[in-house]
């Protein structure tokens, strides 16, 4: 399950939450990780 709060809290700021298993987090974490090798940070 996932969600966000980016409409409620701030729309220009992407921030959002997971619930899973471990073993679906570590894998989620991973892939996560590749994709923000080269994003934007908040500065």
């Amino acid at each position: 399950m996932s969600g966000s709060f980016s409409k409620t809290i701030a729309p220009g700021l992407r921030t959002g939450w997971v619930f899973a298993p471990a073993p679906v987090l570590r894998q989620f974490n991973i892939a996560k990780q590749a994709a923000d090798l080269h994003s934007n940070f908040l500065s």
